[in-house]
């Protein structure tokens, strides 16, 4: 609870700042979600396939679907980052005490909110609504991603980890993996965080903690 009565004039706006802090983090990591969808669905990659009910069309190229949605949704954090901005902006540069103009600060404040709250429940949608392209991933992951796990079995077997190095970069073109060794390579990283160990309940008892 604040109690001086000049710094409960000089907060204002700083607080509103404050929670946009927040909505501008999140924001971040929905564009680098948005930017990946659009990335890796697009024809050079084409990982992920995307339903018709979240696509659009082409004024003139009949065949075009558009990951239009993802495309709005990056540009979202950056009209979040402007809402706090302008918020920073209005509090410069003011003396100690009341301020007409304090008024401004709203509107940043609820667009920034409101943008960010509907921006989440966008991305659900993408999420419940792209599928993975099991072939086009299996293919994409080429011997030499797993040149590390390699050389780190040859250290399990005993092998130091120098040397198991060397002897892994020396023989790269000898790497071959298959549709099961990927799998079973995957399912071994199980450090924290790791393929094989996600922590996803850690996370979601995190946020229902919330």
């Amino acid at each position: 609870t604040q109690v001086n009565p000049i710094y409960c004039h000089n907060s204002r706006g700083k607080n509103h700042a404050m929670v946009l802090d927040a909505c501008v983090h999140l924001m971040m990591t929905l564009n680098k979600f948005a930017t990946d969808t659009i990335l890796f669905s697009s024809g050079q990659y084409r990982f992920f396939e995307f339903g018709d009910n979240i696509s659009t069309g082409s004024s003139i190229m009949p065949q075009k679907k558009n990951l239009d949605v993802a495309e709005l949704l990056r540009a979202r954090g950056a009209t979040v980052v402007a809402c706090r901005q302008e918020l920073l902006m209005n509090l410069m540069n003011k003396m100690s005490g009341y301020h007409r103009d304090g008024q401004e600060l709203k509107r940043p404040l609820f667009t920034g909110l409101q943008f960010t709250r509907d921006s989440l429940e966008v991305a659900s949608i993408i999420a419940e609504n792209i599928t993975p392209v099991e072939e086009r991933l299996y293919e994409a992951m080429t011997p030499e991603l797993f040149a590390t796990h390699k050389a780190f079995s040859l250290v399990k077997e005993g092998m130091p980890f120098r040397d198991a190095y060397f002897e892994v970069g020396n023989h790269l073109a000898e790497l071959t993996v298959d549709r099961d060794s990927i799998v079973d390579m995957l399912k071994e990283s199980e450090h924290k965080g790791g393929a094989g160990n996600l922590c996803l309940d850690e996370l979601i008892g995190e946020i229902e903690g919330l």
